[in-house]
């Protein structure tokens, strides 16, 4: 079983944000939120054992070593948890100093899930986001290896970005520092951001493109591609991705979270009044057809599916390359991406 942390505050909002985060405003705001989260973890359990804890949403580096390591605490107080189990913290590069990161080891927090983003200085300006100095400097810190195991996170389709741009910058950062273990690409999706950005950045095609080729550099230096948007080196997958995707039991601890646990599925109240007050936006049991849909969609962003459990149109996508057959298996080839959603819904 896998858990998740929610911590909704930032410095500052994105601008292709559309999820629940406010900018840290007074302190006790922040410890109040801490210390219902800190109940949460205590009031549930299960009696499993946790292997990996991720800290996500939105800048959990944006809290002290004290108030992560208490946090930690209220886990190994209730909770098993795998002596091998992997602790990954998101941050935001202006957050990082060799104190902090020393300070993280400390509190067993043995792995970084870091928000590049870009490397192109306007972009960074237009998005609200830290400036390329302050990113360089980032990187040559986590180039003294304090802690071993690092991703780093990089957007496809931000403005101002040319095609062949993130290709770029992913290759030079893997030629310049070789302490990346993990890789994540995701694409900008249409949510609140400007419209003119469509305007000033890649079109769809040039997505796919830009896509592709990443992927091919990604393989050149030893990264595998273990789900759509994620890639590794050899035993470096994030074992939060892996658990999610291969279906496990996950309890998620937040506002607006949800969780995923003996077939049932509950998530917390997006309002912070209701969250405090223990309301749930919603609870459900899926049957057993409810569980195979969803086993047959994760298992198409991971790894080959029977052929056999998919509708006829499956012959279509085959035919026009958009999956590929081998012995009854099918699985999305890279053509798929810029549809992917669509495809799920007519295949199933």
């Amino acid at each position: 079983m896998f858990a998740y942390v929610h911590i909704p505050f930032c410095s500052r909002k994105c601008r292709y944000c559309k999820f629940a985060s406010i900018p840290a405003g007074k302190g006790e705001d922040i410890e109040k939120y801490l210390d219902h989260l800190k109940q949460e973890i205590i009031w549930f359990s299960s009696g499993k054992s946790f292997n990996s804890i991720y800290f996500w949403w939105w800048t959990p580096s944006i809290l002290s070593i004290k108030q992560i390591d208490s946090i930690i605490n209220a886990f190994k107080n209730q909770w098993k948890i795998s002596a091998d189990a992997e602790l990954t913290l998101e941050m935001n590069p202006e957050d990082i100093s060799i104190d902090y990161i020393n300070g993280l080891k400390e509190i067993w927090i043995n792995r970084l899930s870091v928000w590049i983003q870009s490397l192109n200085e306007r972009t960074l300006s237009e998005i609200w986001r830290c400036d390329i100095q302050t990113v360089l400097k980032w990187l040559d810190i986590l180039n003294l290896w304090i802690i071993e195991n690092v991703g780093l996170d990089f957007i496809i389709g931000l403005p101002y970005e040319k095609k062949w741009d993130k290709m770029k910058d992913i290759s030079n950062i893997l030629y310049k520092y070789g302490f990346v273990r993990h890789i994540s690409v995701y694409m900008l999706e249409e949510w609140i951001y400007p419209k003119n950005w469509w305007i000033i950045s890649l079109n769809k095609d040039e997505y796919i493109d830009e896509y592709k080729d990443i992927s091919e550099i990604l393989e050149k230096n030893d990264f595998a591609r273990y789900e759509i948007s994620n890639f590794s080196k050899t035993w470096f997958e994030c074992q939060h991705n892996r658990s999610y995707w291969n279906h496990s039991d996950y309890r998620w601890f937040w506002l607006s979270a949800a969780s995923f646990v003996d077939g049932k599925r509950f998530a917390n109240s997006s309002d912070f009044n209701d969250y405090y007050g223990w309301i749930l936006e919603y609870e459900e049991k899926l049957n057993e057809t409810g569980l195979a849909i969803e086993k047959i969609m994760f298992d198409l962003r991971t790894i080959w599916v029977r052929k056999e459990l998919l509708n006829a149109k499956v012959e279509e996508f085959i035919s026009d390359w958009l999956l590929e057959e081998e012995t009854g298996l099918v699985r999305p080839t890279l053509d798929w991406i810029g549809i992917l959603d669509y495809m799920l819904s007519e295949l199933i």
